[in-house]
């Protein structure tokens, strides 16, 4: 029951006459993640330092990131809203590292408990204040810290046991500190209203489309602001700012097989996403393309080479090899 199809990837998109994203107004900086916080976990870092259990060595590294997110997004199918709302969290997170001799507990996969890795991670109060913060970066350090110890302990058995190849690698090469503290601004998200009313439009073009089974389409604005902070001394933050488009439809063929088609583009903001014009068109290309894989013939039983071409080749590249190109050595264990 193989068929035809299209392989989509997920691309950006810039309209010709789209308004650069750095001419449009900047919104605040963040209320939920301020000077006071990011003062309080500093504070808990150097005294996180001094960490110890008898007989286990202490953290040399320690190094925290502070992620706030805010989104708005919007769905709707056949014309009616299905979901609309906004989700807004501040997590914190902690990485420690501890050594012996020149081995550290980095890059090792303890044996049936991978999520063991010097990392632990906390969600705070979106009006957190200095004392939660400090609690909260408290908790975290010290969670990290004690799956440090075991996962180091795990590791150096592991090399004793001939279980692992040991590496010429260093564990972790200094650096010089970085320091970046000005907020990054960016234009404000679009409102959940405006997300709801584009959602609506474009998925009333689907009704009385009898061979489309299911469809839905999804209008998503994204803000992301991270701040890190290591014991090398590196404090920087930097933002993230998104907005994009979801239109997915599925079918059947007559034999049964089911069919699914998409369309997705983002961008920085709704500016740089393609017209309501052209997304009408999209809309269309996808409730035809439903139509013509129902009625593509079925292959041939076939081996031998496949040519990609277009949006397939680059498919393939980016879910499949793109994935293995990480400069990261292969974990041992």
């Amino acid at each position: 029951m193989n068929r035809i199809g299209l392989v989509l990837v997920l691309t950006f998109a810039t309209q010709a006459n789209a308004v650069p994203a750095k001419d449009l107004p900047k919104g605040p900086p963040s209320k939920a993640v301020t000077e006071e916080i990011l003062d309080a976990v500093a504070e808990e870092m150097n005294r996180a330092l001094l960490l110890e259990i008898p007989g286990a060595p202490k953290p040399y590294h320690i190094s925290y990131k502070v992620t706030e997110v805010d989104v708005n997004d919007a769905a709707a199918t056949l014309g009616q809203t299905t979901s609309k709302r906004n989700r807004h969290f501040v997590n914190i997170e902690a990485r420690v590292r501890v050594k012996f001799d020149t081995v550290d507990n980095s890059n090792f996969a303890v044996a049936n408990a991978e999520e063991i890795d010097g990392v632990a991670a906390l969600n705070l109060p979106i009006e957190a204040n200095a004392r939660i913060a400090r609690r909260a970066a408290w908790l975290v350090s010290d969670t990290a810290y004690k799956e440090a110890l075991m996962q180091l302990r795990a590791k150096l058995e592991s090399r004793r046991a001939g279980g692992s190849r040991s590496s010429d690698v260093q564990s972790w090469t200094p650096t010089k500190a970085v320091v970046s503290e000005e907020p990054v601004l960016v234009p404000a998200l679009e409102t959940l209203d405006e997300l709801e009313t584009r959602a609506k439009a474009i998925s009333g073009l689907f009704r009385g489309q009898a061979h489309v089974r299911d469809s839905r389409v999804a209008v998503t604005s994204y803000l992301e602001r991270r701040w890190y902070l290591t014991t090398e001394g590196t404090t920087v933050t930097d933002t993230r700012r998104a907005s994009g488009i979801v239109i997915a439809a599925n079918g059947q063929a007559n034999d049964g097989q089911p069919l699914h088609d998409y369309f997705l583009r983002y961008g920085h903001t709704a500016k740089d996403l393609p017209s309501d014009k052209d997304l009408e068109g999209e809309t269309k290309k996808l409730i035809d393309t439903i139509a013509a894989l129902a009625k593509a013939p079925v292959l041939e039983r076939y081996s031998g080479p496949v040519l990609f071409e277009g949006e397939g080749a680059v498919g393939v590249l980016r879910f499949t090899l793109a994935p293995n190109l990480g400069g990261t050595p292969v974990p041992e264990g």
